[in-house]
């Protein structure tokens, strides 16, 4: 199997010696769609916050897959400004800026920092549509990433 990129963002895979072309990116539930698509971040990330402008304001910068977790020291304009070139490494990408000042929610937890203090106080958050359903008992996941999503029903954030 070989993978390429044209200058255009098109993707063409070579399995078998057949090809196959993506116009539009990898499509979700595909092997290697994951792996690419932390690759493509990961690159994104470090060209974000090496020539991004105001990079410099995150203070923390926290990414799990594509969920950031950013606290900005700067301006309301200068993350304005920040936030417009992260859009111009490439078109398809749509990002969405919460500005919840003491409090956000991350992922599956909520953080409440203290005015004036280092301190954070976390809870869990589920978003309005969480059914409950990690993975279906039938799926074809691995027995241990089934047990996790179990287990970290039940085990108490600490």
């Amino acid at each position: 199997m070989s993978i390429s990129s044209n200058p255009t963002h098109r993707l063409i895979m070579l399995m078998n010696s057949v090809s196959c072309y993506f116009p539009d990116g990898l499509p979700i539930g595909g092997p290697l769609s994951p792996l690419l698509a932390n690759v493509f971040m990961d690159r994104w990330e470090q060209w974000v916050l090496k020539f991004g402008r105001y990079s410099s304001c995150a203070t923390l910068w926290y990414r799990f897959v594509d969920d950031i977790c950013c606290i900005w020291s700067g301006t309301d304009d200068e993350l304005h400004q920040f936030t417009a070139d992260l859009q111009k490494y490439d078109f398809k990408l749509k990002f969405g800026v919460t500005n919840s000042h003491h409090f956000a929610n991350y992922l599956d937890v909520s953080v409440a920092l203290e005015p004036d203090s280092i301190t954070a106080k976390f809870f869990i958050y589920r978003k309005t549509h969480y059914t409950g359903l990690s993975i279906h008992r039938d799926s074809l996941h691995p027995t241990s990433q089934k047990l996790s999503a179990f287990h970290s029903a039940i085990t108490p954030l600490s």
